[in-house]
Protein backbone atom coordinates (compact mmCIF):
# COMPACT_ATOMS: atom_id res chain seq x y z
CA UNK A 1 0.00 0.00 0.00
CA UNK A 2 0.89 3.73 -0.20
CA UNK A 3 2.79 3.56 -3.49
CA UNK A 4 0.62 6.04 -5.46
CA UNK A 5 -0.18 3.50 -8.17
CA UNK A 6 -3.02 4.64 -10.45
CA UNK A 7 -4.15 1.11 -11.41
CA UNK A 8 -4.05 -2.38 -9.88
CA UNK A 9 -2.33 -4.94 -12.09
CA UNK A 10 -4.19 -8.00 -13.32
CA UNK A 11 -1.21 -10.15 -12.25
CA UNK A 12 -2.71 -10.55 -8.77
CA UNK A 13 -3.55 -14.23 -8.12
CA UNK A 14 -7.28 -14.99 -8.33
CA UNK A 15 -6.95 -17.07 -5.15
CA UNK A 16 -6.02 -14.05 -3.01
CA UNK A 17 -8.13 -13.62 0.15
CA UNK A 18 -6.81 -10.28 1.53
CA UNK A 19 -5.68 -7.25 -0.51
CA UNK A 20 -4.54 -3.87 0.80
CA UNK A 21 -4.07 -1.16 -1.82
CA UNK A 22 -4.72 1.75 0.52
CA UNK A 23 -2.98 5.10 0.07
CA UNK A 24 -2.68 5.00 -3.70
CA UNK A 25 -4.21 6.93 -6.56
CA UNK A 26 -6.86 4.40 -7.60
CA UNK A 27 -9.98 5.78 -9.26
CA UNK A 28 -11.60 2.35 -9.71
CA UNK A 29 -11.24 -1.28 -8.72
CA UNK A 30 -12.51 -3.97 -11.05
CA UNK A 31 -10.35 -7.05 -10.61
CA UNK A 32 -11.96 -10.49 -10.65
CA UNK A 33 -10.96 -11.97 -7.29
CA UNK A 34 -13.59 -14.62 -6.49
CA UNK A 35 -12.02 -15.72 -3.17
CA UNK A 36 -11.24 -12.24 -1.82
CA UNK A 37 -12.62 -11.75 1.70
CA UNK A 38 -11.00 -8.46 2.78
CA UNK A 39 -10.32 -5.44 0.57
CA UNK A 40 -8.66 -2.27 1.81
CA UNK A 41 -9.02 0.71 -0.54
CA UNK A 42 -8.71 3.59 1.96
CA UNK A 43 -7.11 6.88 0.94
CA UNK A 44 -7.63 6.53 -2.81
CA UNK A 45 -9.70 8.48 -5.37
CA UNK A 46 -12.75 6.17 -5.65
CA UNK A 47 -16.08 7.89 -6.39
CA UNK A 48 -18.15 4.70 -6.12
CA UNK A 49 -18.04 1.36 -4.32
CA UNK A 50 -16.34 -1.36 -6.36
CA UNK A 51 -18.69 -3.74 -8.14
CA UNK A 52 -19.69 -6.77 -6.06
CA UNK A 53 -19.87 -9.33 -8.89
CA UNK A 54 -16.06 -9.71 -9.35
CA UNK A 55 -15.57 -10.06 -5.56
CA UNK A 56 -18.58 -12.17 -4.46
CA UNK A 57 -17.09 -13.46 -1.19
CA UNK A 58 -16.10 -10.10 0.24
CA UNK A 59 -16.77 -9.86 3.97
CA UNK A 60 -14.90 -6.64 4.80
CA UNK A 61 -14.43 -3.53 2.64
CA UNK A 62 -12.65 -0.32 3.58
CA UNK A 63 -13.18 2.71 1.32
CA UNK A 64 -12.46 5.30 4.00
CA UNK A 65 -11.14 8.70 2.86
CA UNK A 66 -11.96 8.45 -0.82
CA UNK A 67 -14.15 10.66 -3.02
CA UNK A 68 -17.26 8.62 -2.29
CA UNK A 69 -20.30 10.85 -1.83
CA UNK A 70 -23.03 8.23 -1.43
CA UNK A 71 -23.92 4.64 -2.13
CA UNK A 72 -27.26 3.11 -2.94
CA UNK A 73 -29.32 0.36 -1.36
CA UNK A 74 -28.67 -1.74 -4.47
CA UNK A 75 -24.89 -1.26 -4.28
CA UNK A 76 -24.87 -2.04 -0.57
CA UNK A 77 -27.09 -5.13 -0.87
CA UNK A 78 -25.13 -6.51 -3.85
CA UNK A 79 -22.39 -7.45 -1.35
CA UNK A 80 -24.27 -10.44 0.01
CA UNK A 81 -21.62 -11.56 2.51
CA UNK A 82 -20.56 -8.09 3.72
CA UNK A 83 -20.15 -7.90 7.49
CA UNK A 84 -18.03 -4.72 7.74
CA UNK A 85 -18.02 -1.62 5.52
CA UNK A 86 -15.73 1.24 6.46
CA UNK A 87 -16.85 4.17 4.32
CA UNK A 88 -16.25 6.89 6.89
CA UNK A 89 -14.43 10.16 6.31
CA UNK A 90 -15.90 10.68 2.85
CA UNK A 91 -17.82 13.82 1.78
CA UNK A 92 -21.38 12.53 1.68
CA UNK A 93 -24.10 14.25 -0.30
CA UNK A 94 -27.08 13.88 2.00
CA UNK A 95 -29.72 13.59 -0.71
CA UNK A 96 -33.22 12.47 0.14
CA UNK A 97 -32.57 9.12 -1.56
CA UNK A 98 -29.32 8.48 0.36
CA UNK A 99 -30.83 9.51 3.70
CA UNK A 100 -33.94 7.40 3.11
CA UNK A 101 -31.77 4.34 2.44
CA UNK A 102 -29.55 4.97 5.49
CA UNK A 103 -32.52 5.44 7.84
CA UNK A 104 -34.49 2.45 6.53
CA UNK A 105 -31.75 -0.14 6.08
CA UNK A 106 -32.11 -2.53 8.99
CA UNK A 107 -28.84 -3.32 10.72
CA UNK A 108 -26.73 -0.83 8.78
CA UNK A 109 -25.27 0.57 12.01
CA UNK A 110 -23.78 -2.87 12.77
CA UNK A 111 -22.09 -3.06 9.35
CA UNK A 112 -20.75 0.49 9.02
CA UNK A 113 -17.43 0.88 10.83
CA UNK A 114 -17.21 4.19 12.70
CA UNK A 115 -20.98 4.84 12.55
CA UNK A 116 -22.24 7.46 13.20
CA UNK A 117 -19.23 9.67 14.02
CA UNK A 118 -17.27 9.32 10.77
CA UNK A 119 -20.26 9.68 8.41
CA UNK A 120 -20.81 13.40 7.90
CA UNK A 121 -22.79 15.36 5.33
CA UNK A 122 -20.84 17.66 3.03
CA UNK A 123 -23.95 18.93 1.25
CA UNK A 124 -26.56 20.35 0.98
CA UNK A 125 -25.17 23.41 2.71
CA UNK A 126 -27.93 23.47 5.35
CA UNK A 127 -26.72 20.14 6.78
CA UNK A 128 -22.96 20.41 6.12
CA UNK A 129 -21.01 19.01 9.06
CA UNK A 130 -23.98 17.10 10.51
CA UNK A 131 -23.81 13.34 11.05
CA UNK A 132 -25.62 11.49 8.26
CA UNK A 133 -27.68 9.46 10.76
CA UNK A 134 -28.97 12.62 12.47
CA UNK A 135 -30.14 14.42 9.32
CA UNK A 136 -33.80 14.27 8.39
CA UNK A 137 -34.98 16.36 5.44
CA UNK A 138 -38.63 17.36 5.29
CA UNK A 139 -40.96 16.26 2.50
CA UNK A 140 -40.89 19.82 1.19
CA UNK A 141 -37.07 19.80 1.06
CA UNK A 142 -37.12 16.50 -0.78
CA UNK A 143 -39.67 17.52 -3.39
CA UNK A 144 -38.35 20.93 -4.41
CA UNK A 145 -37.96 21.31 -8.12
Amino acid sequence: SSTQIPKVTKCIPRTLEVLDVSGNNLKEFGLQLPLLKELYLSRNQLKTLPGAAPIPNLVSLSVRRNKLNSFSKEEFESFRRMKLLDAGDNNFICSCEFLSFIHREAGIAQVLVGWPDRYVCDSPLAVRGAQVGAVHLSLMECHRS
